[in-house]
């Protein structure tokens, strides 16, 4: 058996919903607590040399919004101050983080650096949610590289086998329960977009694990940006591109060569079935520049990858067909599990059974065998188009005398063509990106 299993979808899109998009706020005081207001905060992006610039209100407070999930250098400056600076904070996907300040007096041109924080406590936000972050994805195994897998190791997140294996069918692999909400009750983004399928509001595309930078399982107590959801909420966000290139090129392969026969196949004396499985791709990511023309650091970059899979398999199936001696109506062999030959009685000869009023009686067959004048025209050319029987079966029943591996092919491809983010001093960044699902 053949099945084809292809497709493309391709879309770009402008990043104007935020909801994968983390913030920072906080506080600005001196030596005493008095609030220091007007304070300049800057916060650059280490990877890609992105600023942002705010300024503290009259409390001394300060918002960040929109940040791209990643890691930041934070200082903060005043006149008369020396400048108080932190190194290294991450902040995730869809994080709500508080940060404060302490300045001391002294000289602008000091310096006063805290580094290698540990991560932030999330105090904006009374979500319960759980973060998936590249390390896991890109060490933990899986099989079939599906980077939506890893969700299942969540408390309290439940999902068919499919869930976490190679998606391919746009049903087995779309079903998950969150807290023991319905299987279709999620909802998925994918880059601030939604990422639902509306059939069954399952993930409607499936990003290369290359491709993915981290996702949240909010469980949980989420906000109300996050609608259209009565189960869970699960957040995922692409790789940019950084000041440096990166790639990676890989292929997973498994083969027939290297397994056995199967116990059933191998008992009915067939050949081991074809076996190819190969999963292929590459990724790459760095500035746009363009010698002569155009230089991108710290200013545009570039993220592409492209995931591919080319599947055959043998279809293993065992059933029970007739015997030859049934298919001339000869039943003279077919018995129970404990050896007791099994009667075949004529229809036509039901009558009324005096002994129990309300029930009938029929005579079987003379030597509990078929004429093959009663066999029916239709039933007789039917019977041309069942396979004989080419195992053993079990004994006296003749059950599972029959096994067959027909293979089938898949083929698909993951692709993501644009993924390209520009940062400039005061704004929050645009994206696009393309995905080409099963």
């Amino acid at each position: 058996m053949r099945r084809f299993l292809a497709g493309m979808m391709v879309t770009f899109a402008l990043a104007w919903a935020q909801t994968e998009k983390a913030q920072v706020n906080g506080s600005v005081v001196d030596p005493s607590g008095a609030v220091v207001a007007d304070a300049e905060l800057t916060a650059v992006h280490t990877a890609t040399g992105g600023r942002r610039v705010v300024r503290t209100n009259a409390q001394g407070l300060y918002n960040l919004p929109f940040l791209d999930p990643g890691t930041y250098d934070i200082e903060v400056q005043k006149e008369g101050f020396r400048t108080a600076a932190r190194k290294g904070i991450k902040f995730d996907v869809a994080q709500v983080a508080r940060l404060d300040f302490q300045l001391e007096v002294g000289a602008l041109s000091e310096r006063v650096t805290v580094s290698a924080e540990g991560p932030l406590l999330e105090t904006g936000s009374a979500s319960l949610a759980h973060l998936v972050d590249n390390t896991r994805i890109v060490n933990l195994p899986t099989n079939g590289r599906n980077s939506y897998g890893f969700a299942t190791l969540i408390p309290g997140v439940r999902a068919s086998r499919g869930f976490t294996e190679v998606a391919y069918g746009m049903y087995n692999d779309q079903f998950v329960s969150i807290n023991g909400s319905r299987p279709n009750q999620n909802s998925f983004l994918l880059d601030g977009g939604a990422n639902s399928n509306p059939a069954f509001n399952g993930p409607a595309m499936f990003p290369s694990l290359d491709s993915v930078e981290e996702y949240k399982v909010q469980t949980n107590n989420f906000s109300a940006e996050f609608s259209n959801s009565a189960g869970g909420v699960i957040n995922l966000v692409t790789k940019a591109g950084t000041n440096q290139f990166h790639g990676s090129l890989f292929e997973f392969l498994r083969n027939d060569k290297f397994t056995a026969n199967d116990f059933f196949i191998n008992r009915a004396g067939r050949k081991e079935g074809p076996f190819r499985f190969n999963q292929f791709g590459a990724a790459v990511g760095g500035p746009l520049h363009i010698p002569g023309v155009y230089k991108g650091k710290d200013k545009t970059f570039f993220f592409a990858s492209y995931e591919g899979l080319r599947w055959v398999r043998g279809l293993i199936t065992t059933g029970t067909m007739p015997t030859l001696l049934e298919r001339q109506g000869n039943f003279t062999e077919t018995r129970t599990g404990a050896g007791q030959v099994i009667s075949v009685y004529d229809p036509f000869t039901t009558a009324p059974d005096p002994a129990r009023p309300g029930r009938s009686i029929r005579t079987p067959f003379p030597g509990n065998m078929i004429p093959t004048a009663r066999f029916d025209p239709v039933s007789r050319n039917l019977l041309a188009y069942f396979p004989a029987p080419n195992a053993p079966g079990a004994p006296n029943t003749n059950v599972n005398n029959f096994a067959t591996n027909p293979y089938m092919r898949r083929a698909s491809a993951w692709s993501n063509p644009c993924s390209a983010r520009s940062s400039r001093r005061g704004d929050s960044g645009n994206s696009c990106y393309g995905e080409s699902g099963k």
